[in-house]
């Protein structure tokens, strides 16, 4: 993805966390779970069903809720090296046991069966594996590219590197340890995520001390989290995820372009409406816009001489600089092959044409073509016929070596004429006024 529709995923992935954990801690006697999915397990479709589903909601929940996530972000602000969700759990624990929450209406997390997974080898046959083959792929692709946004994110943030291959090979390896211990299929989570991040983990060390803790939990320990407040897991997943949301970021963006700032909005709203991977599928898109647009109108630009600055400039951005009657210096600033060769023949025709007074040479800076292909060379064929009938030159300067190696195996240079390939657009100006003095 590109850079504004990333960080507008992130941000949206935030909120989606957020607006999930509103909907899945739903306030009620005990329905919900997970962390924004729905019952199904498929990603959550973000505000507006949570917004239907706000009649439901408990009084007594949403205030606990209030005051939990109150007392994790004071504590996140003016306490930040105590770990803030844990003494949050804690106390939600002692104050459910003590007040009775379940009775009141409070969902809890409840009784859960506890011990370790035995071992065993899955019972499947061959028509079973033949079957499973499609869905399994496309479960392992979806959860792949989750993975790796959620990866990438965090990366970012705290600045360190992401092995693709490493992230697939754990991902393997850890559905099939699931695979012979009767697990769910092995994905990532953002919000765990999140909140191991803002619980200060910053290395592999972190997971081992979790499933350590889980193992001990899952074995001996799960009486103890039974009274546990459905809404202080959220309270937790809400702050960590609060801080993923980089809102003076996409602020930022707009001093680089306004249109930067809009795409991370667009792919910010489509993941809190189409739920996170539906949304990060839009933002996919928009980069691929982005890149498509770019290639195809890459920037360009007319040249002219300043009497006080060095070189030649852009005349739209330096307004004094001055062009050579009959003489187009025109830059052509990307690659050129087939995505954008209409782009440039177009142009250069209509800049040959806009130009007072009779245009008799058009000297193309090509310092930024580092790669040509067929499309182009029959394009400049073409353009250095319709330029003839017009009596207009077509000269180069500043070629890099790959260029006029392609031109000339192409047979290019002896078209155009080998003196009028200039070493630099100061040497071409040059030739052409000797060529037509005033």
């Amino acid at each position: 993805m590109a850079g504004p529709p990333a960080r507008g995923g992130d941000a949206g992935e935030s909120g989606a966390w957020i607006v999930g954990q509103g909907r899945d801690r739903r306030c009620d006697s005990g329905r919900g779970g997970g962390s924004g999915r729905d019952g199904h397990g498929r990603a959550g479709r973000g505000g507006p069903e949570a917004l239907r589903k706000l009649g439901d909601a408990s009084v007594l929940t949403v205030v606990l809720s209030v005051a939990l996530l109150g007392a994790v972000l004071l504590m996140q602000r003016f306490t930040p090296k105590v770990p803030g969700s844990l003494v949050v759990v804690i106390v939600a624990i002692t104050a459910s046991q003590l007040f009775h929450f379940k009775d009141h209406g409070i969902a809890v997390v409840g009784d859960l069966q506890g011990g370790l997974p035995h071992l065993r080898f899955p019972h499947a046959g061959l028509s079973d594996m033949v079957a499973l083959v499609l869905p399994a792929a496309g479960m392992a692709l979806v959860s792949f590219a989750d993975g790796i946004a959620i990866a990438r994110s965090f990366a970012a943030k705290n600045h360190y590197v992401v092995s693709v291959n490493r992230e697939l090979v754990a991902l393997g390896t850890a559905n099939l340890s699931a695979g012979f211990t009767g697990a769910f299929p092995v994905g990532s989570s953002g919000s765990r995520t999140a909140l191991a991040d803002a619980s200060g983990g910053r290395s592999q060390v972190t997971g081992l001390v979790a499933a350590a803790i889980v193992a001990v939990v899952a074995a001996v320990a799960t009486p103890l989290i039974a009274p546990l407040p459905k809404a202080a897991l959220g309270v937790v997943v809400v702050a960590a995820a609060l801080k993923l949301f980089d809102f003076k970021g996409i602020l930022r963006l707009h001093k680089v372009r306004d249109a930067e700032a809009g795409l991370a909005v667009c792919a910010l709203v489509a993941v809190l409406a189409l739920g996170v991977l539906n949304g990060l599928l839009v933002a996919v898109a928009l980069s691929i816009g982005i890149f498509v647009h770019r290639t195809v109108r890459p920037h360009d630009a007319v040249l002219g001489h300043d009497q006080d600055i060095d070189g030649f400039r852009d005349i739209e951005v330096h307004h004094s600089a001055q062009t050579v009657p009959g003489l187009v210096v025109y830059r052509f600033d990307a690659a050129l092959y087939f995505p954008n060769v209409p782009f440039f023949s177009d142009r250069v025709l209509q800049v040959v044409a806009d130009a007072p007074p009779k245009v008799r040479w058009i000297l193309v800076n090509v310092e930024a073509v580092t790669y040509i292909d067929s499309t182009a060379i029959d394009a400049l064929r073409d353009l250095h016929q319709k330029l003839a009938k017009r009596d207009v030159v077509l000269a180069f300067a500043r070629a890099k070596t790959p260029l006029r190696r392609v031109l000339t195996n192409t047979g290019m240079t002896e078209l155009v004429g080998e003196g009028f390939l200039f070493p630099t657009v100061r040497a071409g100006v040059a030739a052409y006024r000797e060529a037509h003095p005033r």
